[in-house]
């Protein structure tokens, strides 16, 4: 499962952002296990979609400069794009679990 394109852009994007928000006041990030089901991936999205709001307020409250706003809308939008393509599968009465083990989400 680490070496799917979702994880490991996550990942990418998890590393660069916790460094940057650490600027900001009070912010912390709980990570959660992975549950590969249609549950899961509804809460992911709902999650994904707070952290387009953060990453507006942050970038509002000018606690991330445009560059720095842009490089992390590109990536939210990648794993966006990504988790999509799970949901549509899992919508589609395909194995999401078989998905996230081959690697193949797209």
């Amino acid at each position: 499962m680490a070496d799917s394109p979702i994880f490991a852009k996550t990942y990418d994007f998890l590393v660069w952002l916790i460094p940057q928000t650490l600027k900001f006041p009070s912010q912390r990030f709980v990570l959660a296990k992975v549950r590969p089901n249609r549950e899961v991936l509804v809460e992911a999205d709902v999650e994904l979609e707070k952290v387009r709001l953060h990453l507006r307020l942050a970038q509002k409250l000018k606690l991330m400069n445009a560059g720095q706003y842009e490089h992390a809308s590109r990536a939210v939008v990648e794993i966006g794009r990504l988790l999509g393509g799970w949901l549509k599968r899992d919508q589609d009465g395909r194995e999401v679990f078989n998905e996230l083990r081959a690697g193949d989400p797209a």
